[in-house]
Order: structure tokens, then C-alpha cells, then sequence
């Protein structure tokens, strides 16, 4: 009785705590200790209560990617049809308006006129002079006058794209879930990596596009309001965006790239272009380049996690010259009280900290978030980890929901899959596996008190 009174008494103090962090914002939006008592209640498994994972559909990358595969091999020289035969045909209409209204046409004829002399006399070396310099003049003219303009079109394009997408995403979410009965219920929505921001890209052309800052605020203002019509609707995205960055954003940087250096983690291109920008740009020239996950209820925003182990080929560096990718440290950004509810880790992040021996799912619904990976089970096996892990990929086929206790591992079934305005909605009802989730760590920290009470 003593052990149980002592851990409802922990567990009390941590919800209770939580009607001070929920004030902080102002009255419109104020969450009183009713709504957390309800909040409790579901995440115990007392209540209903659902998890929604939202990914792109993957049918929507494969015309792009072909077209910037094409220019980027012609970029390259590893282009060989003479031709342009297999090139998208768009390319090949703006290369062929591009060679009438430029001045190709009078270098080829100047090469013409070289050549004729060669080939009566031989070649001599104001020839040879002439000819290398016409070729030389002739492949920058093409390869950065037409084709680099026309890949960085696609890039742009990209970038409006995510704004379409952000525009028509709450329009399919909330359908889906009035179609699911499920507005009116406590729902989680717990969203991949790079939301809205991915591309599947080829190599060399970074498969996460950023939000501009003021389309990122649009965004998270539309968030905002959808919380707050939905009030019992708990948010979790991922989305990448650029920000001018400040001082204090380039101290903290310096710092987190030496942790990353400390853990043998290199990423050489991204260390050189932070640390070029550091030295020769004044603060207001540099931007940072953030992947973010944080928590919206009610209209509040909760527990902002900076990814930590970025990696340089998610981003398409050569289109933002003053830019660096932000590694986040997560310690200075966190609310404790929520992580007791909800922990985060994005893609390379879980793969990296689950080989520790120490790792643990010391939240009740752990959230990854990633672009194409495993959950490393063998590792959360090893080390005999409680809780429901919510795995949102960009691959729709990897996004599960796992129930652990001690290790071993159980994955639930959906009660639906709708593909709705270019996503893909999953829903689960997780009321029974946050009970069990619940009594297991309950029981756990038992014994661990029963331990330290009889050392």
C-alpha cells in the first residue's frame, strides 16, 4: 500500500504540474486542470482515445524525379545521347528557344570557320587556342547559362509546392477523421519527417526542401487555429524550415557540432559549410536550416526537439549558399512535464541513441519520426523497453505502431488507411495497449523503488 500510494502520489504531482506550463499563453487559448485530468485519463488507457499517422503518398515523386535526374546528368557530363533523345521533353522545347535566342548559334559558325584553315593546312596554335576557348565558352554557356537555371526552376517549384500541400493538408485530416467519427474524441496525429518537405529526390539534390520563415509561420498558424477548433486533437509534425540565424543560434550551433564531432559522427561538407559561413558572413546574412518536431494542444505549442544527427544530403546546399543545417542538443528546449506523456527522436536520432546499452522509452507513447528506416528492434529487445512507440516514415509501408513490454515487441493492427488530397491517413484505436503500457511501467517502477527501499 505504501508503494502504491507513493507512486500516485508521483504520478499526481507530474499531471498537476502541468496546469502552471499550460498557462503561460494567453486566456483564449488556456488549458485548465480539467482538461489535463482528461488528457490523463486517456493516456492511461481510461478513456478513448486514438493515434493518426500522416505521410505523403509516394506516387507523387516519380515524374519529378526523372526530370531533375536528367538535368542533373547533363549538368554532370554524364549525359551521353548527343541528341537529348531521352531528355523530358519540356527540357528540349526551352533548350531549343534557348539556343535561337542566344548567341550558340554564332559560336558554332565561328568553330566552322577554325576548323576549315585546320583542315586545308593543319593545325596550328592560335588554332588550338581558338578551338579550346570556343568549346570552353560554348559548355559554360550550356551548362550554367540553360541547364543550372532550369534545375534551380525545379527547385522553386519544389518550394511551392509545400506550400500547396500546406494549404490543402488540414482540409484531408479533418475530413478523414469526421469520416472516422473521431472529432469529437481525443486523437493524437503524429506526422513523418519533413512533412510537407519531401521530395524523394535524386542524389545530389536534397530530398527535404525548406519552408521560407514566413510560409513555416503561415503554417503553424493554421495549426494553431485547427487545435483550437479541435480541442482535444494533440499535434506532433516535423517540418523543416530556414531562419535567419542569430548570435545565440550560432554559439549554440558551435556547440552542438562539437558534441556531434565527440560522438564520431562526422559530416564533412556541412562542418565546413557552417564553419566557412562562421568565419566570413556577418550575423544577418547566415540562415540555419531547422528540422523540428514539437507538440500542439489547444492552440499551445509544447516541447520543441531539434533533430540532432543531421545528416548534409538531406538538403540541396548548392541552391542556399548562406545557409547551414542546425543540429539541435535538445536540452534546453524540452517541457518534462509533457515528455512524461510524449518523447521524440527523428529518423537518424533513434537509429544512432537505440544502440546505447542504456536506452529506454521513459515516455508512455514514444514518437519517430523518419524518412525511410527500421525501429532498430533488436536494440529496444536488448534493452527491455515499455511503451507504445508511434513510427511515422515516408514510406507509408513503415509506418506502424508498436506495443513493448520489456522488450518484447507486438505491432497493432489499423482500424483504417485513406489516401485523401496527396496523403495518407492510418488510424489506430490505442486505448487497451496505453493500459497495458501503463500497468507494466507502473509495475516497473515498483520494483525499482522496492530496490533502492531494501539497498
Amino acid at each position: 500500500m505504501i508503494l502504491k500510494n507513493i507512486f500516485l502520489t508521483m504520478f499526481l504531482v507530474v499531471f498537476l504540474s502541468l496546469k502552471s506550463v499550460c498557462s503561460m499563453e494567453n486566456q483564449e487559448s488556456l488549458i485548465l486542470i480539467e482538461d489535463v485530468n482528461k488528457l490523463r485519463c486517456c493516456l492511461r488507457g481510461e478513456a478513448e482515445i486514438y493515434l493518426i499517422t500522416a505521410n505523403l503518398t509516394s506516387n507523387q515523386f516519380e515524374d519529378k524525379k526523372a526530370l531533375i535526374s536528367d538535368l542533373l546528368d547533363v549538368i554532370n557530363r554524364n549525359y551521353y545521347a548527343d541528341d537529348l533523345s531521352l531528355v523530358d521533353e519540356n527540357i528540349k522545347i526551352n533548350f531549343s528557344n534557348f539556343y535561337k535566342e542566344s548567341s550558340l548559334h554564332e559560336g558554332l559558325d565561328e568553330i566552322t570557320n577554325i576548323l576549315y584553315p585546320i583542315k586545308e593546312k593543319g593545325m596550328t596554335y592560335g588554332n588550338y587556342i581558338k578551338f579550346a576557348e570556343m568549346f570552353k565558352n560554348l559548355e559554360e554557356t550550356i551548362g550554367v547559362n540553360f541547364f543550372k537555371e532550369e534545375l534551380e526552376k525545379q527547385i522553386i517549384e519544389q518550394k511551392d509546392t509545400i506550400k500547396l500541400r500546406g494549404k490543402i493538408f488540414f482540409n484531408g485530416l479533418e475530413d478523414f477523421i469526421k469520416d472516422k467519427d473521431i472529432a469529437d474524441k481525443f486523437v493524437i496525429c503524429v506526422t513523418q519527417e519533413a512533412f510537407l518537405n519531401y521530395f524523394n529526390n535524386p542524389n545530389g539534390i536534397g530530398d527535404f526542401i525548406p519552408f521560407e520563415q514566413e510560409d513555416y509561420y503561415n503554417f503553424v498558424d493554421n495549426l494553431k487555429q485547427f487545435s483550437k477548433t479541435y480541442p482535444n486533437f494533440i499535434f506532433v509534425p516535423n517540418l523543416i524550415y530556414r531562419a535567419i540565424a542569430t548570435k545565440e543560434d550560432i554559439d549554440l550551433s558551435n556547440k552542438n557540432f562539437e558534441g556531434l564531432k565527440n560522438k564520431a559522427f562526422h559530416q564533412s561538407n556541412l562542418l565546413h559549410r557552417f564553419y566557412g559561413l562562421k568565419d566570413n558572413k556577418k550575423i544577418g546574412e547566415i540562415n540555419m536550416i531547422r528540422n523540428q518536431s514539437c507538440i500542439y494542444w489547444r492552440g499551445q505549442r509544447f516541447s520543441n526537439y531539434d533533430k540532432e544527427y543531421v545528416l548534409e544530403s538531406d538538403i540541396p546546399f548548392n541552391f542556399y549558399p548562406n545557409d547551414f543545417y542546425f543540429p539541435g542538443n535538445n536540452s534546453e528546449n524540452q517541457t518534462k512535464e509533457m515528455n512524461r506523456f510524449f518523447s521524440m527522436e527523428i529518423c537518424q536520432d533513434h537509429i544512432e541513441k537505440s544502440k546505447t546499452n542504456l536506452y529506454d522509452l521513459y515516455s508512455v507513447i514514444h514518437i519517430v519520426q523518419s524518412a525511410t528506416i527500421d525501429l532498430a528492434h533488436q536494440n529496444i529487445y536488448n534493452n527491455k523497453c515499455t511503451g507504445l512507440i508511434a513510427h511515422a516514415d515516408s514510406n507509408s509501408g513503415y509506418t506502424e505502431i508498436w506495443r513493448y513490454i520489456s522488450g518484447k515487441g507486438e505491432c497493432l493492427q489499423t482500424l483504417a488507411t485513406s489516401d485523401l488530397n496527396g496523403f495518407t491517413f492510418k488510424v489506430w484505436n490505442i486505448q487497451t495497449d496505453l493500459k497495458e503500457v501503463n500497468v507494466a511501467k507502473e509495475t516497473s517502477l515498483s520494483e525499482k523503488i522496492l530496490k533502492e527501499i531494501n539497498q
